[in-house]
């Protein structure tokens, strides 16, 4: 890991770190870890785009979710491939108690999951109505 660059002192810092792993740098093994990752990866980007291509345009909620997750996926997957680990450099904490370092990628994906969820909450509180 690398040295902390405080941005916000005592709550948000820069700090380079390697994750050869999946979040929270589990599911750390050799090379057949990186290629199973990838390979599930790809594999989900491959879902999130069939499922965004049989969604109604007027859907925009739900559009913008799968491009966030697609694009944190993919963004994360070219640095698996392309390094051998996914990069991360951002790092929340309240003075002593530190988050686990993520990027730009990781932050696409919660929030793009966190609004598929937003985006299913509206559509079932409309089919009640």
């Amino acid at each position: 890991m690398g040295v902390p660059q405080p941005v916000v002192h005592g709550y948000f810092d820069w700090e380079y770190a390697q994750n050869p792993g999946a979040a929270f740098s589990s599911f750390i093994g050799g090379e057949g870890a990186r290629i199973a990752l990838s390979a599930i990866a790809a594999l989900a980007i491959g879902a999130i785009v069939y499922a965004a291509v049989r969604t109604r345009p007027e859907q925009r909620l739900k559009l913008a979710a799968y491009g966030m997750i697609a694009g944190g996926a993919l963004g994360n997957l070219v640095d698996r491939v392309r390094v051998g680990s996914v990069t991360d450099f951002v790092r929340w904490r309240i003075h002593d108690t530190r988050w686990p370092i993520f990027n730009v990628a990781d932050a696409a994906l919660v929030v793009g999951v966190v609004l598929l969820f937003l985006s299913a909450w509206r559509e079932r509180r409309m089919i009640e109505a």
